[in-house]
């Protein structure tokens, strides 16, 4: 008899396969160098463009200010590229506006432009872990895991304290499928920064890809008495649960990451499969949805629609999802046979 929904486990570790790269986006804030009026900060700074005059030491002071302040990127890539426009007062100043534009264009998921000004910093002041740190984000977000890794090594030669260098250098690791190197250097992040959400997070995918779910479970729950507001940890502990057959927990912790973040679509997707394993098709067909129109190249979500769908006995809507899927990701099945044989009857034999 042929499986109705994506195998759990597969379906639960190609979900979490992206985390090692999205945990970027979790980084702590850089050091602000002096205190920012909030009225001030809320008043974006005019494009480059408008800036036709040199600008006095004070009002470049400003803008300085707003680049150093990642909390309104929209604001702060504006206000580093008036900056850089004008003339930093030295290499090194120069090189820390490129590494805080670059940091802040990896926070918007723009990694070609963050690279452009990571490794532009790296030519001027060769010596900055954190500007390793970051080139290494933006090669694993453009799929450049050898030189991510080469990165983060040097980040930490520079800076062997740093829990979060050894943290970036493990989630290279398992998405390269290093799986035990990635653990060892997740073990040291949390020896370091055992107050950090994030190694813990990160060990913790660690161990699920390992094939530990209680562990995972055990560092997901620790992230979150760390930071309760981090959505992350719910939905991946709410994979680890189900992972274990633990439905009720799963779903819990899925609807706490939507909670969290409603354009969580992996979280949509996870929670459909925990309706459709417990018979609530049309609430599983609603997540499935929510997750294609949040991240319209999602072929688990595509597949796991289709799969409801044939419950439904819709069986055209089924089929052109299982297309979608499959033009996505060939390695998704083929439709069910009955399917391919209704829709293409002249299906040449073998």
């Amino acid at each position: 008899m042929r499986r109705l929904l994506t195998p759990l486990p597969r379906a639960l570790v190609g979900t979490l396969c992206s985390i090692a790269l999205a945990l970027s986006m979790s980084e702590p804030a850089m050091a602000q160098p002096s205190p920012v009026d909030p009225d001030t900060l809320a008043k974006p700074p005019p494009p480059p463009a408008y800036v036709s005059e040199n600008l006095d030491s004070g009002r470049l002071a400003q803008y300085r200010a707003w680049c150093l302040a990642p909390e309104k990127p929209e604001v702060a890539i504006g206000a580093c590229s008036i900056v850089l426009d004008q003339g930093a007062p030295s290499l090194e100043d120069q090189a820390r506006i490129l590494t805080s534009r670059g940091n802040l264009y990896l926070s918007e998921g723009k990694p070609g432009e963050a690279f452009a000004d990571l490794d532009s910093a790296l030519r001027l002041v060769p010596g900055r872990a954190d500007g390793y740190r970051y080139r290494g984000k933006a090669h694993a977000l453009l799929g450049r895991l050898d030189e991510a890794v080469a990165d983060y090594t040097t980040a930490i030669e520079l800076a062997p304290n740093d829990g979060l260098n050894f943290t970036y250098r493990g989630d290279a690791f398992v998405t390269m499928g290093r799986l035990e190197r990635g653990l060892d250097d997740h073990q040291k992040a949390v020896a370091l920064v055992p107050n950090l959400a994030l190694p813990w997070l990160s060990r913790g995918f660690a161990y699920f890809a390992l094939g530990e779910p209680k562990l995972a479970i055990r560092d997901f729950s620790r992230a979150i008495e760390i930071d309760p507001r981090l959505g992350q940890a719910y939905r991946n502990r709410g994979m680890a649960h189900a992972a274990m057959d633990e439905i009720d927990e799963a779903l819990s912790d899925f609807t706490s990451a939507l909670q969290i973040n409603s354009t969580d679509s992996e979280a949509h997707n996870a929670r459909g499969v925990i309706y459709a394993k417990t018979g609530r098709t049309d609430q599983a067909l609603a997540e499935f949805t929510a997750a294609v129109l949040l991240q319209p190249q999602y072929a688990s979500a595509y597949f796991n629609r289709g799969n409801a769908y044939l419950i439904k006995g819709d069986k055209e809507r089924a089929m052109a999802d299982y297309i979608s899927a499959r033009r996505i990701d060939p390695n998704y099945p083929e439709p069910p046979q009955d399917i391919l044989e209704e829709f293409f009857v002249d299906l040449p034999t073998r």
